[in-house]
């Protein structure tokens, strides 16, 4: 059986969400998986997982490199690196394969290494690869000693058991709101009083808003006003558990995510499963996800001319996108969710021959 080792930190952010995602890929393509963390280990973030993550002592990195034919590394950790190859240095019956997994991030001499001595980089947006070649040129075939790249965008591996159509309401739009724990550092300032208005101008519309981290007590005060002044057509909600999610999102009609900066777009990927069509901002990796008015909204934005992609949004944007999104008509949402059940399933049979081919070594001939 072929062995795999994921190293990534285990913390409530997209780096792990990715790491899991594509754990969770390798099961279901046969592998044995093991998983260690770089970081202190975190909760609800997956069911299995969870309680399945060992943090990176020395003996847990011996046993994790023990006898594996393929170590992930969704980080740069050069120490654990270097830990791991006094046992795979030893396994003559085995040779390892070392996959880095890189995403937007700030760049240093440990991901230079790993770039250069993994076996294969992966990445997983055609967005990354595009941002790597952008300041580290790909190596040419000739480069032997230097690892190879290749990439393909990421999608859950989660099935979709009951694809949503239509509005769970008639005419009553539900829309869940997922803030990253950035939103209140990169969003306008006024972003919360958007929900106010919505509120005041539609009276069917329903929304949920969710926030990554606890929040500041002046938007508790904001949002409790909201709650006494729309009462049960408004919800918030804090450190919900990543893995629920999902079914939250399946409560409602839209979701928007609320972020400006991603590592891997792994969130999109998991909230594609509900097919509930997504509302985000234009930035890298979206693109991969999601295409304004087939399975979704864009909201347009800038980039920084920082070196990782972070957008730059105004909240006229976000406000006329929300308000044209909660007034779409039955027969479109169907055919939103339609094309994004579609668009999913694709993406999960390119995604799955990818993984056989660049990993397993072998295309799916069951796809």
């Amino acid at each position: 059986m072929l062995k795999a080792g994921i190293c990534a930190p285990y913390t409530k952010s997209e780096n792990t969400l990715a790491a899991v995602q594509f754990a969770d890929w390798l099961v279901r393509c046969g592998f044995e998986v093991s998983f260690i963390s770089s970081t202190k280990i975190s909760q609800g973030l997956h069911p299995y997982w969870d309680t399945h993550v060992s943090r990176n002592t020395n003996r847990n990195i011996y046993k994790w490199a023990y006898g594996a034919s393929h170590l992930c590394w969704f980080e740069p950790a050069l120490a654990d690196w270097n830990t791991a190859k006094l046992v795979t240095l030893e396994n003559r019956k085995r040779s390892v394969q070392n996959l880095f997994f890189p995403g937007f991030m700030r760049w240093n001499s440990d991901a230079d290494y790993f770039l250069a001595f993994s076996d294969k980089t992966i990445c997983l947006a055609q967005d990354i690869s595009t941002w790597l070649k952008s300041f580290r040129k790909e190596p040419s075939p000739q480069d032997f000693q230097l690892s190879r790249r290749t990439w393909a965008n990421l999608v859950s591996p989660s099935k979709v058991l009951a694809a949503k159509y239509g509005y769970i309401e008639k005419d009553a739009p539900r829309l869940f709101v997922f803030c990253l724990k950035e939103w209140d550092i990169d969003l306008p300032q006024d972003f919360l009083m958007l929900f106010d208005e919505l509120l005041s101008y539609n009276s069917k519309v329903r929304i949920t808003i969710a926030f990554d981290k606890t929040i500041a007590t002046k938007h508790r005060k904001t949002l409790k006003a909201f709650k006494l002044q729309h009462g049960d057509r408004f919800e918030w909600k804090t450190r919900l558990s990543w893995f629920e999610l999902l079914s939250e999102a399946r409560k409602h009609d839209w979701v928007y995510v609320a972020g400006t900066r991603f590592t891997y777009g792994s969130l999109f990927s998991l909230f594609a499963a509900s097919t509930v069509p997504l509302i985000c901002h234009d930035i890298p990796p979206i693109g991969a996800h999601v295409s304004d008015k087939a399975n979704g909204k864009l909201i347009p934005c800038g980039l920084s001319k920082a070196r990782v992609p972070i957008g730059e949004v105004r909240l006229q944007d976000i406000g006329e996108t929300l308000f044209e999104a909660m007034e779409l008509p039955h027969v479109s949402i169907k055919a939103l969710q339609i094309a994004g059940r579609k668009f999913y399933e694709k993406k999960q049979e390119s995604f799955e021959r990818f993984v056989h081919r660049e990993i397993v070594g072998c295309e799916n001939s069951l796809i």
